[in-house]
């Protein structure tokens, strides 16, 4: 399941930095402006592209630690792709090993199939999941809305170590 979630991401992305799908993205814009009061774009059109040109010139380990889209534009504005942000700051090596990071991260709750703990073990891996699909789309949990990353990795720390300190309870501990 979260190979099909990092293949959709990439499939998401992929589609959005390519210059030749934009008539696309901004048909659906266009309609999503004209139904609410929210855009999908905002400046992605301009920005994603440019990161992924950043990416492939630099693929290994990116630009350098602390690069933004200042970097490479007279702007302030993030992304909103923490993957991209993470290629252009990190190259293929720190969006690989993000994906690790997140993968590991999801696998650590997997369910057990123990009674009393399934309900804890699901809502961590919707919570995993759910980072992982919203950082497509903003970067929450490193830099821009810290308001937001915060409690989310509080709330990852605490679930995970409640399991953890609930496996370490449940196995006998012999003494030799």
């Amino acid at each position: 399941m979260f190979a099909g979630i990092v293949l959709c991401g990439g499939a998401i992305v992929s589609f959005l930095v390519n210059p030749k799908m934009l008539v696309f993205a901004n048909a659906f814009n266009d309609f999503l402006a004209s139904e609410g009061e929210r855009t999908i774009m905002s400046g992605r059109e301009v920005i994603w592209p440019a990161l992924w040109d950043a990416i492939l010139q630099n693929p290994v380990l990116g630009l350098e630690p602390g690069a933004s889209t200042s970097d490479l534009f007279a702007t302030n504005l993030s992304a909103h792709n923490f993957y991209l942000e993470i290629g252009m700051q990190l190259g293929f090596v720190g969006i690989f090993l993000v994906v690790l990071m997140f993968w590991a991260l999801w696998r650590i709750p997997y369910p057990s199939r123990r009674l009393g703990y399934r309900n804890a073990e699901d809502l961590l891996t919707v919570l995993i999941t759910m980072v992982v699909v919203h950082s497509l789309f903003d970067v929450f949990i490193t830099q821009d809305s810290l308001a937001v990353g915060i409690p989310v990795w509080i709330a990852l720390g605490l679930g995970l170590g409640g399991l953890a300190h609930n496996d370490m309870a449940a196995s006998p501990v012999r003494i030799q």
